[in-house]
């Protein structure tokens, strides 16, 4: 997590050099990221290994619901 899109990409570049320290890599296929913004809906362009981390506006954390706007419509749904 991070206040400024500058910051969330060195620690995701960190991320990545650590793993590699170790044998394993980031699973770009995996990894998302969400911004939140007050004013709306913002983008957020973070790279790992020079490859573009999807940006999504809701995804499943430990069976709860996580949504960019923080209703919890889609989880009570489910």
């Amino acid at each position: 997590m991070s206040d400024e899109e500058d910051e969330l990409q060195t620690i995701i570049t960190r991320l990545g050099e650590i793993c590699k320290e170790y044998g394993m890599e980031v699973n770009v296929k995996k990894t998302k990221t969400m911004a939140f913004s007050k004013s709306g809906k913002m983008q957020c362009s973070v790279t790992v290994n020079g490859k573009v981390l999807e940006q999504v506006s809701q995804y499943k954390y430990l069976g709860s619901w996580i949504t960019e706007d923080g209703q919890n419509e889609l989880d009570i749904k489910t």
